[in-house]
């Protein structure tokens, strides 16, 4: 599909030294050949994309939406014309989005704790240079604001945080 070809430069499987993998080839234009639909050796799929890479796809797709929203009312054309377009370009915006959404194949709490992992990181690396910082209470509070809107913006991907009913049950 046209949102998996513009896509493509943000796929990076990662596989460690070893791992076994089943695939497809097919061959381009061009004669060159690559590999697609590939799966762990039990049939499990590989995610694809790194959650920030599918967040990159999901915000970009959004802006370009932005972009194209301006061109066409810069146009000055009749509203169903102008309501004709929008729609046409918000579903190939959300198309961009629903693709990289499909490639995450972890559950949102994994990518969750990811995500605070890394605050905790970014903390870790503040306190333990704290007589050399300045201001340390402003530093971690930007670190915290970076974690809680890349949490926010997961929910363009359908990552949020799972309802405490889930955790009562362990």
């Amino acid at each position: 599909s046209k949102a998996a070809q513009i896509n493509a430069k943000y796929i990076n499987p990662i596989f460690n030294s070893g791992t076994r993998v089943r695939f497809k080839v097919r061959s381009d234009q061009s004669g060159a050949r690559t590999a697609y639909d590939v799966q762990r050796w039990n049939g499990n799929k590989i995610p694809l994309l790194h959650y920030k890479h599918a967040l990159k796809i999901a915000l970009k797709a959004r802006a370009w939406l932005g972009h194209r929203c301006y061109e066409i009312l810069d146009e000055g054309e009749d509203a169903a014309a102008i309501s004709e377009k929008i729609r046409t370009a918000y579903e190939e915006s959300n198309k961009s989005t629903e693709w990289a959404r499909r490639q995450l194949l972890v559950r949102s709490n994994y990518i969750i704790r990811e995500c605070k992992a890394e605050l905790g990181s970014e903390v870790f690396d503040i306190l333990e240079n704290i007589y050399q910082i300045d201001d340390v209470e402003r530093r971690i509070e930007e670190a915290f604001s970076r974690c809680e809107k890349t949490l926010n913006e997961l929910e363009l991907l359908g990552v949020r945080e799972e309802e405490q009913e889930s955790l009562d049950r362990k």
